[in-house]
């Protein structure tokens, strides 16, 4: 059996998650404000805040999509991530904000999360 290097936060992490980077092709943009927080699973275990706006429930899902692809990455790479992941409010654009981008930014979102638990 192998034993995953766990993902932990010495402290709650929490702020506007967005990216400022030209992709190329159909352009696609959110920003997410998030509290992320070490927890006593060895799972991100992915939470809209209670009394979210419509659009931020609209989007949380591939939002949260995004997070599992991520996640899976981490434990093929012996490593598993215990954290809670709130997100507060997805900010959205009427054209640019997709379903692709939502993924997007949530894979990213959780590496930038285990990014700066390293930096701990």
């Amino acid at each position: 059996m192998t034993t995953l290097k766990e993902v932990r936060l010495a402290q709650p992490l929490e702020g506007r998650f967005e990216l400022k980077a030209n992709f190329g092709g159909a352009p696609f943009w959110c920003a997410i404000d998030y509290r992320a927080s070490s927890s006593q699973t060895d799972v991100v275990d992915v939470r809209v805040a209670e009394g979210a706006d419509p659009e931020t429930v609209r989007w949380a899902p591939y939002v949260r999509e995004g997070v599992v692809s991520a996640e899976r990455a981490l434990i093929r790479d012996g490593r598993c991530a215990s954290l809670c992941l709130e997100i507060r409010r997805i900010h959205t654009h009427p054209i640019d904000t997709t379903a692709e981008g939502c993924r997007f930014y949530g894979q990213s979102l959780l590496n930038h999360i285990v990014g700066a638990s390293r930096a701990e």
